[in-house]
Parts: C-alpha cells; sequence; structure tokens
C-alpha cells in the first residue's frame, strides 16, 4: 500500500471483519474472505475479498506508513455484511518523504 507515501492523511470507509468470525489469516492479517457477484459495482474484479479485522485493518496501515489512525464511525451495514468502519489514517509530518 502506497498511499501514505502519496498523501499525509487518508480517509477510508470499509467493511471489517468481527473478530469471532475470523477463519483465515492473509499475510499475517486476520479475517474472513467475503464471496460476492463481479457484477456488483463494489465487488472489483473478484469473486471474493478479503475482509481484515479492525485491528489487522490498523495494522496494515501501520505497516504503510501511517502514524496516527482516528476511527470516527462503526455502524453495521444494512445488508448484513459485517461492521462497517468511518476512519482517518495520518501520517505524522516529521515522516512525511
Amino acid at each position: 500500500m502506497r498511499a501514505a507515501e502519496a498523501a499525509g492523511f487518508l480517509w477510508l470507509s470499509t467493511i471489517v471483519c468481527a473478530e469471532p468470525e475470523a477463519t483465515v489469516v492473509e499475510d499475517d492479517y486476520r479475517g474472513r474472505f467475503f464471496g460476492e457477484p463481479v457484477e456488483h459495482p463494489l465487488s472489483g474484479v473478484n469473486p471474493q475479498s478479503f475482509q481484515p479485522t479492525i485491528g489487522s485493518l490498523a495494522d496494515m496501515l501501520w505497516a504503510a506508513g501511517f502514524t496516527e489512525i482516528l476511527l470516527l464511525e462503526k455502524s453495521i451495514t444494512p445488508d448484513g455484511n459485517g461492521p462497517a468502519v468511518l476512519l482517518k489514517a495520518e501520517r505524522s509530518s516529521d515522516t512525511a518523504g
């Protein structure tokens, strides 16, 4: 993830995996795979996506170079696909490239 190199902050709204539902480890990150039809506009190009736990999502952001993470909102998706979060990740000004 090169987002921290490109910008000092990142707004992120995404679905995460609830801890009890984490069944896989992908590159040291806990979460689950979620299947969805590729025709869905938010699915991307793969028939499944990896949903990390909130802790693993934070680890991903720290590994990418962000040094502060502010959780702004946590909610349940209307379709029941899982909890969703809205957060802002920032890179300290002294680590700017």
